[in-house]
């Protein structure tokens, strides 16, 4: 028995309802052939049956080079799978080999991504899920306007499908470049996460030779002079916008705590009446700091007689209600942070100040503030709770604050 067997690509003969073709893999053994239909449905006259170098599908078939890539990717497979069986002194029947390639499907990468959206969430990553959900939906809105289909297989994510991909995100959804680059590196950590878990071989990744660009972007951020101005408004005690205030100012001084931190403060994180002691949300890391006196004043205002050590500092959170389950809170949390950034902006116009005002920006301004103080990345390091220095390095560069500026300012002034 010999152990020659070949594997090609031709047309299934016979018509589907639309009016295109399926595409097969011929298996062919000792002049009998068994075929395996793909997932891929062409016109006649886009396919080339005398194809040569894996070129089967022509350039008149716009997935064309998605559907060539796709194919190679499918006969490499068989190929080597043949090639397996031999190395271990068989040689597999034609019915034997073809029960071994179709026995073992190719993964659906959107099934195994919302699996991934649902482990999310069971994990409490509420706002994670979200995101992937999100980018999910709009893959899936691709896959069915550009290629009539709802399913992507592993073997089909690779660099002619994220390169056509990309190209829709940008010209048909008009996605800014740092919007597709976040899409596209959440999509990479979906496929990479099937790869630790073992559903996918590594070198079955296509991010290896694909690679993201992001534009560089300079974070907003205020100066000293900015933080006077706002500081300085006269605003109607007790309205929003002078809670948004005190909540910006608040984070400011507090070393950029964050929005979702500072509606979950509570009395009990006030220890020795001057530190602020709590539990990141972000990071789950720990701080505990000096509370400047600036904080402290603010910090009169909400303070009630009768305040218990559960009650919520700030009027953000209703004390009385249940805030167990994670989406709740977080849908909170959200729906007061759209209010405050809103109070904001309206701060910002008063103050004179042309930028986009967010509650984040404090935080923002605290780095950027402090390191013009002292020139210390470590300093900022250790305030922000960065876990690397480079991450750090990072942050500041985006705010634009490096030792450039300095140096500059020395030159020109001599």
């Amino acid at each position: 028995m010999t152990n020659h067997l070949t594997i090609n690509v031709e047309l299934n003969h016979k018509a589907r309802r639309d009016g295109t073709y399926n595409i097969l893999i011929r298996v062919s053994k000792e002049r009998k052939s068994r075929r395996v239909a793909t997932e891929l449905n062409v016109r006649k006259a886009d396919f080339n049956k005398k194809a040569k170098n894996g070129l089967w599908i022509r350039a008149s078939e716009p997935r064309n080079a998605a559907f060539n890539q796709t194919l190679y990717n499918r006969l490499t497979q068989y190929n080597a799978k043949h090639s397996e069986i031999l190395d271990t002194g068989k040689q597999p029947s034609l019915e034997e080999f073809i029960t071994l390639i179709t026995s073992n499907p190719t993964t659906s990468f959107i099934d195994f991504y919302k699996q991934e959206v649902i482990r999310y969430e069971k994990i409490g990553k509420y706002r994670t899920s979200e995101k992937h959900q999100f980018i999910l939906n709009k893959l899936e809105k691709y896959l069915l306007e550009k290629l009539k289909r709802k399913d992507l297989n592993f073997e089909e994510l690779n660099v002619p499908f994220l390169t056509s991909y990309e190209t829709y995100l940008k010209h048909d959804l008009g996605n800014h470049q740092n919007t597709f680059y976040t899409d596209l590196k959440n999509i990479r950590t979906v496929f990479r996460n099937a790869i630790r878990q073992d559903v996918v071989e590594q070198q079955a990744d296509p991010f290896f030779k694909y690679k993201l660009h992001q534009i560089p972007t300079v974070k907003d951020k205020l100066t000293l002079t900015d933080i006077k101005n706002i500081k300085g408004l006269k605003l109607a005690e007790g309205k929003a916008m002078w809670h948004a205030r005190n909540y910006f100012l608040f984070s400011y001084y507090c070393m950029g705590i964050r929005w979702g931190d500072v509606c979950t403060l509570k009395w009990s994180n006030i220890k020795d009446d001057d530190r602020l002691h709590y539990i990141m949300s972000k990071n789950k890391k720990l701080v505990n700091s000096a509370l400047p006196q600036q904080a402290l004043e603010i910090l009169k205002y909400y303070k009630k007689s009768d305040a218990k050590d559960t009650d919520y500092i700030f009027p953000l959170l209703k004390n009385w209600k249940d805030y167990s389950e994670q989406r709740v809170l977080l849908k909170s949390i959200s729906s007061k942070n759209t209010v405050i950034d809103r109070e904001l902006k309206n701060i910002a116009v008063l103050a004179k100040i042309r930028i986009n005002l967010t509650f984040h920006i404090s935080r923002h301004s605290f780095a950027y503030n402090l390191y013009l103080e002292n020139r210390d990345v470590n300093a900022v390091q250790t305030a922000l709770h960065h876990s690397s220095l480079n991450e750090t390095q990072k942050y500041l560069k985006e705010l634009g604050a490096t030792e450039l500026d300095s140096q500059l300012r020395q030159l020109y002034n001599k």
